[in-house]
């Protein structure tokens, strides 16, 4: 940091002349107009009469601020044209600061905060079956399916690890993505030939975060019966047909031949 010489402690007279030029020693130029008297800078106060204003300065430890405040208070009162008649406020002090200093322009760098759509909350283990009580079940160990299942056979309902993410603050929806859990697949939903369409697709390594829209589905649950709407293609839900055996599909159908809704069982709760 740039130090600013200590003044001497020595008694000096200074005037200055009409042309509104520097101050100058007793012994310059005559005709004396003004005096800045310094009787003892290091611990007494310093008197500046001109012009009717009066600088005062208290004693202060820090030299460095009382050296600029009668450079800057100088050469400001240099250059004023009239002075008020009241008293020195701080006001005008400030005055002369902003007169005499430029302010550095500050830079500003507009940052991007991203943060993730979905942020994992919890998961689970669960079954699902439909309104009509069929399971979902794997056949040809890539089709899903809803069949009735009874005896031995409901063995071979999948279970789901189904994770959730938050969702909207008040909204009745929750993000969830549904993986078999068995073998990692996961439900996506994709476009084929200008259709929405659901898909099993196997992930090894799913993330917690930046999740594709493609595994997102908005569960929404009314009365113990849950929806699983896509989040990529809003208004296409996770359905099955009134007929038996049937695919597990992507339709935009709530109700009549299409079923939309499922109970879910959770299977952490039986384990408890």
């Amino acid at each position: 940091m740039a130090t600013v010489p200590e003044m001497a402690c020595d008694v000096m007279d200074f005037y200055r002349d009409n042309d509104d030029s520097q101050f100058y020693e007793a012994d310059g130029p005559n005709q004396k107009k003004g005096h800045l008297q310094y009787p003892d800078l290091c611990s007494k106060k310093c008197l500046l009469e001109e012009d009717g204003i009066q600088l005062k300065f208290t004693a202060q430890s820090q030299r460095f601020y009382r050296s600029v405040v009668v450079v800057v208070a100088i050469e400001k009162m240099r250059h004023l044209v009239e002075l008020s008649s009241g008293l020195f406020q701080d006001n005008d002090l400030m005055n002369i600061f902003t007169s005499i200093f430029q302010e550095e322009p500050i830079t500003i760098k507009n940052c991007d905060i991203y943060e993730a759509d979905f942020r994992f909350a919890s998961s689970g283990d669960y079954t699902i079956q439909d309104l009509d009580q069929k399971c979902l079940a794997l056949t040809n160990a890539s089709e899903l399916k809803a069949l009735h299942l009874s005896g031995p056979n409901i063995s071979q309902q999948v279970i789901f690890s189904m994770k959730c993410y938050l969702g909207e603050v008040g909204s009745q929806k929750t993000h969830v993505v549904l993986c078999i859990k068995k073998n990692n697949l996961y439900l996506s939903c994709v476009k084929r030939d200008g259709k929405p369409i659901l898909q099993l697709e196997q992930v090894d390594s799913f993330p917690k975060e930046d999740i594709d829209k493609r595994f997102v589905f908005n569960k929404t649950e009314i009365n113990n019966k849950v929806e699983f709407e896509s989040e990529e293609y809003p208004n296409w839900y996770i359905s099955t047909s009134q007929l038996d055996a049937q695919e597990v599909f992507l339709g935009n159908m709530r109700g009549g031949q299409e079923i939309t809704n499922f109970f879910l069982d959770d299977l952490s709760e039986m384990d408890s």
